[in-house]
């Protein structure tokens, strides 16, 4: 292989693999801020959406449940996010009754 095309491999993989490590750190540094009673995925679902609109990105608050307990995460256009983990919500636990509201007073209306 040219030389040329396998230092781009390298550097590329490199900056994948720092993006990678940055995204995981502040993911574990944000989930460790989840406490129950003061600081729960409702009260992170609603930091996110004020940190991300700031910025003039939308976010549409997604809530579930899965019998018998509740879990509140954010939607940016088609991507779901966990609000503790901030990892990308696939195929979720609780997926009975979920609701969507556009913002966190709509929540707050419609609870």
């Amino acid at each position: 292989m040219n030389e040329k095309i396998c230092l781009r491999i390298l550097y590329t993989s490199a900056i994948i693999i720092i993006i990678l490590i940055c995204y995981c750190t502040v993911s574990m540094a944000h989930k460790e801020t989840y406490d129950r009673k003061t600081n729960n995925c409702t009260h992170m679902s609603k930091q996110l959406e004020d940190i991300i609109e700031t910025i003039g990105i939308p976010v549409t608050l997604m809530r579930g449940h899965n019998g018998t307990k509740g879990h509140m995460w954010i939607k940016i256009g088609i991507v779901e996010l966990d609000s503790v983990t901030l990892f990308p919500v696939f195929n979720s636990k609780y997926n009975q009754q979920i609701h969507e509201y556009k913002d966190f007073d709509d929540y707050e209306k419609n609870k």
